[in-house]
């Protein structure tokens, strides 16, 4: 969990995937309602959805709770490798 709030707080999108919704979605952020949540690791997970514009709002959603936590996560994060000489 920690690792997938802390690839989407850095801006890397990240897929995610939910047993619960038997869905994968695109996780694109993650932010907390007030400082007290982010001290316990409360975040909302902002995600876009492969259903269109007619999901949720013009096709985003919010997660929140354990609703949040996903099954599996993916990100892809560019490394950038340096020569020792």
């Amino acid at each position: 969990w920690d690792s997938l709030v802390s690839a989407l707080l850095s801006g890397h999108p990240t897929a995610v995937g939910y047993n619960w919704w038997r869905h994968e979605v695109c996780a694109l952020g993650a932010s907390f309602d007030s400082e007290r949540d982010a001290r316990a690791g409360k975040a909302k997970i902002t995600f876009v959805n492969s259903w269109g514009k007619r999901y949720g709002n013009e096709g985003y959603g919010e997660l929140t709770g354990s609703k949040a936590v996903p099954f599996e996560a993916t990100a892809c994060v560019q490394i950038k490798v340096r020569k020792n000489d």
